[in-house]
């Protein structure tokens, strides 16, 4: 009985740190989505495009999607600020069900 104890408890315990392991790695896939989706909007704006409609693609296409984007500046010298958000897989009751990250990319100085 008390093997059985144990190895249910070990068991328990491993799969809450598996939990925990996946979502550390969904965190950090979108804030690598908004750094991906700041710079697409950056470049855009660089080559005279739309930043934001960039940055959404990139968010989209990185498996997150645009939550805010703005612009800051002028043509020349400019920052563009998003924010992405992504569901958070697996969900439990009274967890986060979603997470978002923010970044910016440009030439304001």
């Amino acid at each position: 009985m008390l093997t059985a104890a144990v190895c249910a408890l070990l068991l328990v315990v491993a799969w809450s740190a598996s939990v925990v392991v996946l979502w550390v790695s969904q965190v950090s896939a979108a804030q690598n989505a908004a750094d991906l989706a700041a710079l697409a909007g950056a470049g855009a704006q660089a080559g005279g495009a739309d930043a934001c409609a960039a940055a959404s693609g990139a968010a989209d296409r990185n498996g997150t999607r645009l939550l805010e984007c703005r612009l800051l500046g002028d043509e020349w010298s400019f920052v563009v600020e998003v924010r992405v958000g992504r569901e958070l897989r697996p969900r439990f009751p009274g967890a986060p069900k979603d997470i978002a990250r923010e970044a910016s990319a440009g030439t304001l100085q």
